[in-house]
């Protein structure tokens, strides 16, 4: 009788082995696909190896994606806010300075409003131009709804930029 642990392992070869012929039959050409395998085993399944399909180097040989047409961009509504900047210190934001309010991570095109709901689309074009921001933070409810904060990657960026009165372009909101 085999061991349930073996019989479940057999069963996972089995449905990769399955898996493995639908897609040669499926994707005959082998030519435009190498495959690396990863020099170690994965944890706790000796029998098993990870394959990683590389491009090929003729890149003719690939398939083209269709293009897709820029959207235009559609202003909503416009706005003169005051904007600043702020960066990931704990001096400037809270214990966890590099979550958001929203829970997202920080990052470039990330701002803090508190007048516009999370996921607002907005464009600074005076000073980014044709550039997209999200709303993804707020800031101290003092400030009130005329004020945004942009994050920056450097302290220094962020008291280059200032204080300034910017018109904001709403151009989705959510």
């Amino acid at each position: 009788m085999i061991h349930r642990k073996h019989r479940e392992r057999l069963r996972h070869v089995f449905k990769l082995a399955i898996v493995a012929l639908l897609l040669n039959l499926i994707l005959p050409n082998t030519k435009t696909l190498n495959a690396k395998i990863a020099p170690t085993p994965i944890p706790d399944q000796s029998h098993a190896v990870i394959v990683q399909p590389t491009a090929s180097s003729d890149p003719a040989s690939l398939p083209k994606l269709p293009s897709v047409p820029d959207k235009p961009i559609v202003i909503h509504k416009t706005m003169t806010v005051r904007a600043s900047a702020y960066t990931s210190t704990k001096a400037e934001t809270d214990n966890d300075p590099f979550t958001t309010a929203s829970g997202q991570k920080v990052r470039d095109g990330i701002i803090a409003a508190n007048g516009l709901p999370f996921g607002t689309k907005v464009r600074i074009p005076s000073n980014y131009g044709n550039k997209i921001f999200t709303v993804q933070d707020r800031m101290n409810a003092r400030w009130g709804t005329k004020k945004i904060d942009i994050w920056m990657t450097s302290r220094a960026a962020a008291l280059q930029w200032g204080v300034r009165t910017v018109t904001l372009e709403i151009v989705s909101s959510t």
